[in-house]
């Protein structure tokens, strides 16, 4: 009797679409719920997995007041960090940061970051140090959609912001 019993759940997952790690198996965001990732071959809630986040951002020739963003007349050196953020600001540690690199068009690898549930936003500074004073200044802050599981199930997207776009591209670790 236990025999059929075993035989008949393992018949259920099979028939159901249940992998192993619980959810429904998938070979990719498309084939899960639109608040759900593929990971490791199964759905899971989006704000579940360790995620490897590729950034790129491309900055405005000029600041908004017609100046150079470097004294001088170089590209700025753009640096960004991806943090949460609550009605009051910043509300907890970044989520992943980005050294400078002097260009208008920046990119860098992934960097593994993890999301929880809330508001995010990417800001993106021109990091100048001069005689060993920090002088960096917000180039621009992006929010990333309020509906952070759909922009995960989407794999990130790009984003305008005053003087930057930014381009996000979000992949399940492992995936």
């Amino acid at each position: 009797m236990s025999t059929r019993l075993i035989l008949a759940s393992s018949l259920g997952l099979v028939l159901f679409g249940c992998g192993p790690g619980g959810g429904t198996e998938c070979t990719g965001n498309s084939t899960c719920a639109a608040t759900e990732v593929c990971s490791d071959g199964n759905c899971v809630d989006a704000l579940s997995p360790q995620y490897d986040i590729t950034l790129s951002i491309d900055v405005a020739d000029k600041e908004q007041n017609g100046d150079s963003w470097d004294g001088d007349g170089s590209a700025p050196d753009v640096g960004a960090t991806l943090e949460p953020v609550s009605s009051g600001g910043i509300s907890g540690a970044p989520v992943a940061e980005w050294d400078s690199q002097e260009t208008f068009h920046a990119s860098w690898e992934a960097q593994q970051g993890h999301f929880s549930q809330g508001s995010f936003e990417v800001t993106v500074t021109d990091d100048d140090s001069t005689f060993g004073f920090d002088n960096s200044e917000t180039i621009c802050t992006v929010a990333l959609p309020a509906d952070t599981a759909s922009f995960l199930h989407a794999g990130g997207g790009q984003i305008d912001g005053t003087s930057c776009r930014v381009t996000l591209s979000l992949t399940p670790s492992g995936s």
